[in-house]
């Protein structure tokens, strides 16, 4: 297939967006949005339909890596960048001198950046919400509600832009910034060759006597609550349910069952787990096979991920921290001891192994996931046998230049 065949959809996408001026670009991870977006800045820069960009996620090694993207094209436009997160704060000196600048800027912090724009300022502004799907939370709708309406262009970025349970969440970006106007999913960038083909491993276990009482303690303090004037919201007591779950030891032996015949996935790979308690109890296992593993939680050295990135450390334990944005094209394999209900999770961490390595052009990726037993087959399929029917028809999905 011709270069120019394998990353179209990068132009169509960009001329979507030229034609609307606000949307959302869903792209699968892997098949460059960030590249896209810098498309679209350097064209509307080019006819002189902007003159000044602001870049916006969430955590500090995207935010990192947008100022790395950025750096070459901003010297090439003759524009500065400038930074307003962690110990960065350069958000005044943007606010004093907005034109030939980029702000990159934490999400908690854009509200700030959006009041004090001066409309000659928004007629000429480009936004870019990068993993735009965080932009529906009930914290930001409160804080960015009408704030950029008067923006001329307004760009959104994700693999999974629908907030799923969340209607209130999802209409929101839609009017915040606009409806999705293109898309290329996961499985169309399998099909065409730009991610990797992928096993899948469901290994399934059923909750024990301890989380049967668990799951028990939840209804019981959902009733006592409700009693005491103080009800739990749905969302509360669905999260409360899912914890049990995402933290069940029924799994652990059933995963050392796995790895006596599958160490080899070890070899490259992530595993996600609910939290840093539970980790431990994954690294006692994970430790009898090999040595070359560390854990990377909330409090950890980003050096660890570099480490991790660069080869030096084989096998790494985490939660939430790396599940978007960050390109590791090495990793083999992803372990999935906590899920979420909705897809959006299970897609940004996934995508994390679905990358192509350029050192290993017969990559394929491998998932290995927990699920849950159906304890009826006559009741509708629970949430974790829905994600396994999702991840074995993924993995069924070929390569079409073959």
């Amino acid at each position: 297939m011709q270069v120019d065949d394998l990353w179209k959809h990068q132009t169509e996408a960009k001329q979507a967006f030229l034609e609307n001026r606000c949307g959302i670009l869903e792209m699968a991870t892997g098949t460059g949005k960030t590249r896209t977006a810098l498309k679209i800045l350097q064209h509307l820069v080019n006819i002189q339909a902007i003159n000044s960009v602001v870049v916006t996620t969430i955590g500090t090694d995207l935010l990192d890596q947008w100022e790395s993207e950025l750096a070459a094209v901003a010297s090439e436009l003759n524009f500065r960048i400038l930074k307003q997160y962690e110990n960065y704060h350069e958000w005044e000196e943007y606010e004093l001198a907005p034109e030939s600048s980029i702000l990159v800027v934490s999400r908690n912090a854009l509200h700030k950046v959006l009041r004090s724009l001066s409309h000659p300022t928004r007629n000429r502004l480009l936004v870019i919400h990068d993993e735009v799907h965080g932009l529906g939370s009930p914290a930001m709708v409160q804080a960015l509600e009408g704030l950029s309406n008067s923006i001329s262009y307004r760009l959104g970025l994700s693999a999974t832009p629908d907030r799923e349970y969340d209607q209130e969440g999802t209409e929101f970006i839609e009017r915040d910034v606009g409806s999705v106007i293109y898309r290329f999913t996961l499985e169309d960038a399998i099909r065409r060759g730009i991610l990797c083909e992928l096993d899948y491993y469901p290994i399934e276990y059923k909750p024990s006597e301890e989380d049967k009482q668990r799951l028990k303690s939840v209804y019981s303090h959902r009733k006592t609550r409700g009693a005491e004037g103080n009800p739990m919201s749905n969302e509360q007591f669905w999260t409360a349910l899912a914890r049990v779950y995402k933290t069940s030891k029924a799994k652990l032996p059933c995963f050392e069952n796995f790895l006596t015949e599958h160490s080899q996935i070890l070899d490259r790979c992530i595993v996600f787990v609910e939290d840093r308690q539970y980790g431990e109890d994954v690294l006692d296992i994970i430790h009898r096979y090999r040595h070359d593993f560390h854990t990377y939680y909330a409090d950890d050295d980003r050096q660890k991920l570099v480490d991790f990135a660069k080869g030096r450390i084989s096998c790494l334990i985490t939660c939430h921290r790396i599940s978007q944005g960050i390109d590791i094209q090495s990793l083999n394999s992803v372990i999935l001891f906590s899920s979420a209900r909705a897809k959006l999770e299970t897609i940004q961490r996934i995508g994390r192994c679905l990358r192509k390595d350029s050192s290993n052009a017969a990559k394929r990726a491998t998932v290995v996931d927990f699920v849950r037993v159906q304890e009826e087959e006559r009741e509708a399929l629970n949430a974790d046998q829905e994600r396994k029917e999702w991840l074995k028809s993924l993995s069924k999905i070929d390569y079409e230049g073959r």
